[in-house]
């Protein structure tokens, strides 16, 4: 070091380090030694590496904070470097004025720091720094609670950073306003009302977690640009963090390494993570977690696009609605949306869902698994290129798509693995109430088709249609599915577990590693696990499977009474291509305790066409406390509904094949038997052949 052999001495030290990982020694000399090595070989990313490491063995020590401070300058990251520059100023100014390269860059910062310890003494500080002669470029925050709930809009235009390097400042106020460019550094945000970034505003956030206790305000909007490292956004009803301020305002947002967790309560409206307005959005590295939906970028109110959105090596999971919208507008500016090499997976609704003219957008090299309908939803006239994906195992099938209108570019699939989803690999079709998103003079064409042949349909009501593949449009564009797919095991009937060709996997991670041990669930012994973590998370949605499939073998339900002059058989027309339902087809079934074969079926919330929003719906039927499951013999026979029988959903869902329409709803056929005139039993150890009814 001393002779200015910085490639030898980083060598040396590398070595040195090798030798004690592993035992309980730590020199943290050999650290700090290393980052002032790469410092003076300009690899700033690596000393900022060692600088972290120190830091968290010497939090105390001036050295760890001004070798980072250099890093962080030579890399332009103004704000961060000051926030740094001060804390060693804290620790230890005398030294810190010593070591010359960390003082040529920061003279004047030092005494242009101030240190708060109580809500009064920030108060004050931010008094001051109103006053220009009295200004002090960075507040540090020592460990406690700061309440500024007296300040009904506090506005802020001054740096905070606490000086401990862990989360143990928590600052509370009404509304944050955030007027200047500056930096915050392992702050708890606790606001009633979110923090608001207004446009020109240039903000960085690191270690930082936010919450806001509204019901109708998310915890963050970006106006202007900001960015998150290692931040937390949690438990705010009215969502976590948009970003848009207006179609003539460039906002920006990224979030690094951040967690994105319990936000939102209304879909649409209170997304994890939400982009419009001509907003631009980078999600690298985060996981975003049981929010109501994940990722949006739309907004159905103010129906303007968000101009670009970047989401990489993510994991979108467990959330309610879908795991990522992406929605355009028939007459909007187009957006550029890259999804690539996520996982995404539990996800309530489709994995990620595309609608509303969206075209130019790639998603590739994800892992789209275990969401609760189709792993992509491409509805019609939207597009994009679909590359290299792995779709396994979501409860719908793989990948649906609508068609393009004349003159659009094709939909592209390629070189995706499509395996073992409960549905059909790929399936293509137009749907009648989608025609929206065509141009107005095709709408015409559509629903002239639409009246004339469904007025003729025998049994037609309005409200109860099907509405399939059947509406045909001149140099309609279909999808380019090329035959580089790799579709298999799916579709499969009345099984969802995996087969000998399959490799065995984690039933919620999906980890296929060979030196992994998976353990079988103690109660039904199909769900197989890596660890206790993955089946804690996966029990929430497969205890329902494993109490109907592995506990019991049958499952009892009340038969309803109809009061006197109700007619509660609801009468439906037979789906085309499928067989007819009624006393004429095939006789009673026997009430002496023999097994027969009765249908169980999700609602298609497609049929109700008077109400069925098509343009922006998300669907709560997959929520097993509000999923209504229709319950029929072929003869009609027996013929009901029930509600509130998650056991029953799950079964549904998890074994069961797609309906005829392809769409939104789920079948299974199983052995039933009167128990008495009162109940009837559903058995669920073994299911009958696919019945064609």
């Amino acid at each position: 070091m001393n002779d200015g052999r910085f490639k030898e001495a980083v060598k040396t030290y590398t070595d040195a380090l090798a030798a004690i990982k592993g035992t309980d020694y730590r020199d943290p000399h050999l650290l700090i030694n290393r980052a002032t090595a790469f410092l003076e070989l300009k690899r700033f990313e690596e000393c900022l590496q060692d600088c972290e490491e120190y830091i968290k063995i010497m939090p105390t020590c001036w050295k760890g904070y001004t070798r980072k401070a250099v890093a962080l300058s030579w890399l332009n990251k103004l704000f961060p470097a000051l926030c740094s520059a001060a804390v060693a100023y804290y620790h230890d100014a005398k030294s810190c004025r010593q070591y010359e390269p960390f003082q040529s860059l920061f003279k004047d910062l030092d005494g242009n720091w101030a240190v708060a310890n109580s809500s009064e003494t920030l108060k004050a500080s931010l008094r001051r720094n109103e006053n220009s002669y009295t200004r002090k470029d960075i507040l540090l925050l020592q460990d406690g609670e700061y309440e500024i709930s007296s300040e009904p809009r506090l506005m802020l235009d001054t740096s905070l950073v606490a000086i401990s390097n862990v989360e143990g400042v928590t600052l509370r106020t009404e509304l944050l306003y955030l007027t200047n460019n500056c930096c915050f550094q392992n702050i708890n945000f606790e606001t009633k009302n979110g923090v608001l970034i207004p446009p020109q505003a240039d903000m960085e956030f690191q270690r930082c977690a936010f919450h806001c206790s509204s019901a109708d305000k998310p915890a963050i909007q970006v106006g202007g640009t900001a960015s998150f490292l290692e931040c937390n956004i949690s438990n705010s009803k009215g969502g976590g963090i948009i970003v848009g301020a207006g179609p003539t305002i460039n906002s920006s947002a990224s979030l690094i390494k951040c967690r994105i967790s319990g936000n939102g309560s209304t879909p649409q409206v209170s997304s994890g993570i939400r982009a419009f307005d001509n907003g631009i959005l980078v999600v690298h590295e985060c996981l975003v977690h049981g929010n109501t939906e994940g990722i949006r970028t739309y907004d159905s109110r103010r129906c303007v696009l968000a101009k670009e959105v970047k989401v990489t090596g993510s994991q979108i999971s467990d959330n309610k609605y879908e795991g990522i919208s992406v929605s355009g507008a028939p007459n909007g500016t187009p957006s550029s949306v890259v999804i690539q090499d996520n996982k995404i997976h539990h996800n309530g609704g489709h994995g990620l869902r595309v609608s509303h003219c969206v075209n130019d957008i790639r998603v590739q090299k994800n892992m789209v698994f275990e969401n609760f309908r189709w792993g992509v939803w491409v509805k019609n006239n939207s597009g994009g290129c679909y590359e290299g994906n792995e779709i396994c195992n979501n409860k719908m099938g793989g990948i649906r798509v609508g068609k393009q209108s004349p003159g659009k570019p094709a939909c592209v699939v390629e070189h995706n693995v499509i395996r073992d989803n409960c549905g059909p690999a790929f399936h293509e079709e137009f749907r009648y109430f989608e025609g929206y998103s065509y141009p107005s003079q095709l709408q015409d064409v559509i629903e002239k088709q639409f009246v004339e042949k469904h007025m003729k349909q025998m049994g037609f009501r309005q409200g109860n249609v099907h509405v399939g593949s059947d509406i045909s449009l001149p140099n309609m564009v279909t999808t380019e599915f090329k035959s580089n797919n790799e579709c298999f095991q799916n579709s499969s009937e009345h099984s969802n577990l995996q087969t000998a060709a399959s490799k065995p996997r984690c039933a919620y991670c999906f980890r296929d590693d060979v030196d992994v041990d998976l353990t079988s669930c103690k109660h039904c012994s199909v769900a197989m696990y890596c660890g206790n973590a993955c089946q804690a998370l996966h029990w929430r949605r497969h205890k329902y499977v494993c109490q109907a499939a592995g506990q019991r073998n049958f499952i009892d339900v009340s038969i309803p009474i109809c009061e006197p002059g109700d007619v509660y058989s609801r009468v439906s027309s037979t789906h085309p291509g499928l067989e007819s339902t009624d006393p004429r087809s095939a006789d009673p079934p026997p009430r002496d305790g023999s097994r027969f074969i009765i249908k169980l079926q999700t609602h298609d919330e497609s049929r109700d066409v008077t109400t069925f929003d098509s343009k922006e719906y998300d669907s709560t039927a997959f929520s097993p406390e509000k999923a209504t499951v229709i319950v029929y013999d072929r003869s009609r026979t027996v013929e009901f509904e029930i509600a509130d029988r998650p056991k029953i959903y799950h079964l549904i869902m998890e074994y069961g094949t797609m309906g005829a329409s392809m769409y939104l709803s789920k079948r299974l056929y199983c052995w039933a038997a009167f128990k008495d005139d009162e109940t009837l039993r559903i058995f669920t150890r073994e299911f009958p052949p696919v019945q064609e009814w």
